[in-house]
């Protein structure tokens, strides 16, 4: 009482009360604990703050509830964001399945709101002391288990690919090679971009379908398109040149014997073998691995790459049959290459990340 005349008076907000340390006997316990107790720090925060949010008391309020309910070192990762919405509300959330296997358990639950579904898939450990608590959590706007393309469009996305597609020639202003980006461990030293640059082999990627697409992985897949041509099967080695601790190019080579001398653009049945960036990646994988792709899947995946943030292969339905990669200097639009031998024949697959390249006259862009 005499805390509350103190705070009243000074205009100091009280701290809501941290949660019990009861262990949670359930998984499903555990979540339900914490979106209460999340949620009463939420609607402290609106009653306190108001319109003039404070991010220091806010981060302080979300750590009080992630160090009640998750593992050391783990939270909901929701103390950077304060909104008039609430990520978590008891009041309009459902548990929508659990799974327990041994020591480790998922929960999903279903927000339901104004504007549209909101998914949380939560993954716990259950400790020494009999208690689960939360290891990590996931927001998702799709069911998680869902497919994360229906089996029509899969079906479509394969008619999309022939091995016979019509190559065309890259743009005007890029004349790019291959040879020239990966040629090995070198020096550069060129206006601002000094450094050592490296050539390595990551892996080998998986193709057993040949229909292969180029996407930001933090995309969606509604609106994927294949590449038009089909690539050759089997496993290949990919390689990145790498400058400055960024990736320079990515290749998939389909034959390391042979070496290009032409290149068309690798690009899908309407576009033009350029390729967007909004969240830092570029990935190429088999279409294939799409087909029991779900939601939850593909976010396990990208967290998976985020936390190396390095070029390397996934498993999406297949061991290795994805690689992804940081894309150069982060967001924007890159070029994607067919290279093809002196017969024709198709023997790598290239993305240039626009780093070791010189405009010249006309701006034309030239590999260094």
């Amino acid at each position: 009482m005499m805390k509350k005349l103190f705070d009243l008076l000074t205009g100091k907000p009280s701290t809501p009360a941290p949660a019990s340390a009861t262990i949670a006997p359930t998984p499903e316990a555990r979540v339900r604990a914490f979106i209460q107790h999340w949620h009463r720090q939420w609607t402290h925060a609106r009653e306190t703050m108001g319109d003039d949010v404070d991010f220091g008391r806010w981060h302080s309020l979300v750590s009080e509830a992630d160090q009640a309910h998750f593992d050391r070192d783990c939270g909901s990762g929701t103390s950077d964001a304060y909104g008039s919405d609430p990520d978590f509300d008891p009041a309009t959330t459902e548990v929508i399945g659990q799974r327990i296997d041994g020591t480790q358990a998922q929960v999903h639950t279903r927000r339901n709101g104004a504007a549209s579904a909101r998914y949380h898939v939560y993954d716990l450990q259950h400790d020494a002391n009999g208690d689960w608590r939360i290891s990590q959590v996931f927001t998702l706007f799709d069911p998680p288990t869902a497919p994360v393309i229906n089996a029509a469009r899969y079906a479509e996305l394969g008619t999309l690919s022939t091995a016979d597609a019509p190559l065309t020639a890259p743009n005007d202003d890029l004349a790019l090679d291959e040879n020239l980006l990966f040629r090995g461990d070198r020096r550069i030293e060129q206006d601002d971009l000094r450094g050592q640059i490296t050539q390595q082999v990551i892996g080998e990627i998986d193709i057993r379908s040949g229909v292969l697409a180029i996407s930001d992985f933090g995309y969606g897949f509604d609106d994927l398109q294949p590449l038009a041509r089909r690539a050759p099967l089997g496993r290949h080695p990919v390689e990145t040149v790498m400058v400055d601790r960024r990736v320079a190019g990515i290749r998939i080579r389909f034959d390391p014997h042979r070496r290009a001398v032409t290149w068309k653009a690798a690009r899908t049945q309407h576009g033009t073998g350029i390729y967007g960036v909004d969240a830092g990646n570029l990935a190429i994988f088999d279409v294939s691995g799409l087909q029991t792709l779900s939601h939850i899947a593909q976010e396990r995946c990208f967290r998976q790459w985020s936390g190396a943030g390095i070029a390397r292969t996934l498993a999406l339905a297949h061991p290795d049959d994805c690689v992804i990669t940081p894309s150069g200097y982060g967001d924007g639009a890159y070029p994607a290459f067919w290279g093809l031998d002196d017969s024709g024949a198709l023997v790598s697959l290239y993305v240039d990340f626009m780093i070791l390249i010189e405009e010249r006259d006309a701006g034309r862009y030239v590999s260094l």
